[in-house]
């Protein structure tokens, strides 16, 4: 599967839309749920349902599911942490290398120097509406997640944007050493 790779431009457009906050905290301890396509959204969101045509899956590829998909709801937590503060600080690089692989990893990379350069930074984070798989298997997953605006927003100075577009984006995990890692993202239509 060929995924395309995004320059710093497109990384930062689409960092804009979307990136942050897809699971966030829930203001516990307590990790958030995983959401799966059988979640209602939000209240007052008007999202679409999730796709009629998605896999069945066995047992052993919803445990993978699952995993994955609570994988990348870390490494959004990960990303919302950071990019409170964008920061150049080599202990992030570190941590970004226990999520992602390349491509993803020079995207947020890109994103995060175009946040520094740029005096930016980002607050609050978007709601998970629903999280469907398109492609399941051993060592990689395919799956789509629908957000909605949440409280996300973008700061410029004392100027500051929000959200308002829910978005689906395209995920791909692989599993390396145990471990699942995001290879890449795709910000495709609303939901």
């Amino acid at each position: 599967m060929t995924h395309q790779l995004r320059s710093a431009a497109t990384v930062t457009a689409a960092v804009v839309a979307m990136t942050l906050g897809l699971s966030g905290c829930n203001g516990d301890d307590e990790p958030k749920p995983i959401p799966t396509q059988t979640e209602s959204p939000s209240p007052g969101a008007s999202v679409s349902p999730p796709p009629d045509d998605t896999p069945e899956l066995d047992d052993e590829q919803q445990a993978a599911f699952d995993a994955a998909v609570q994988r990348y709801a870390e490494y959004q937590e990960f990303t919302n942490r950071v990019w409170e503060e964008p920061s150049r600080d080599p202990d992030v690089a570190l941590e970004l290398a226990e999520y992602t692989v390349t491509p993803e990893t020079k995207a947020w990379s890109d994103s995060n120097e175009g946040l520094i350069e740029n005096d930016q930074h980002y607050s609050g984070s978007r709601d998970v509406e629903w999280t469907a798989p398109v492609e399941v298997s051993e060592s990689r997953i395919h799956f789509q997640q629908c957000e909605s605006p949440g409280d996300y927003k973008l700061h410029e100075g004392d100027e500051f944007s929000e959200a308002t577009d829910n978005i689906v984006s395209d995920v791909y995990m692989v599993k390396q050493d145990g471990t699942w890692l995001v290879e890449d993202q795709e910000f495709e239509e609303e939901c």
